[in-house]
């Protein structure tokens, strides 16, 4: 019978513990969460440690700059979204007047290269000025070298019948 009582004892003291609820603190609940550096992170008015403000309708990232919203703006202040996308240099990358870096139309109908010659389209120029396409070909030096009367960058034909070696 002591085997008995002890045993019950026991296992009372255990299951007393076990099924216990947790004790709650008057401090913790009534206090705010405030973070080590003394910036409040939780809540509804969340602040990082910096105190930029990086959630809710105006999130500021830590440089000052909108970074969300309509008026999406970057680090450098180069606005980079939206209809007038503008690269961090200034220079428009989009839309139908995409101009690159060094000011040179390169799309379009009168797509321009960077050296200023236009390679696309039905005149299309190579960079030294000597129209490479069409039935006129003609290489950099103004040699025929297509056609009936294939010509050698040196003067000699070298195709047909009077081949010159």
């Amino acid at each position: 019978m002591k085997k008995h009582i002890l045993a019950s004892l026991v296992i009372a003291a255990l299951s007393a513990s076990a099924f216990a609820l947790p004790q709650s603190s008057v401090q913790s609940s009534a206090a705010p969460l405030v973070a080590e550096g003394g910036a409040d992170r939780v809540g509804v008015n969340r602040v990082a440690a910096d105190g930029a403000e990086r959630v809710g309708a105006n999130r500021i990232a830590a440089d000052g700059a909108d970074r969300v919203g309509a008026n999406r703006v970057a680090a450098d202040g180069a606005d980079r979204v939206g209809a007038n996308r503008i690269a961090a240099d200034g220079a428009d990358r989009v839309g139908a007047n995409r101009i690159a870096a060094d000011g040179a139309d390169r799309v379009g109908a009168n797509r321009v290269a960077a050296d200023g010659a236009d390679r696309v389209g039905v005149n299309r120029i190579a960079a030294d000025g000597a129209d490479r396409v069409g039935a006129n070909r003609v290489a950099a030096d103004g040699a025929d070298r297509v056609g009936i009367n294939r010509i050698a960058a040196d003067g000699a034909d070298r195709v047909g019948a009077s081949r010159i070696g």
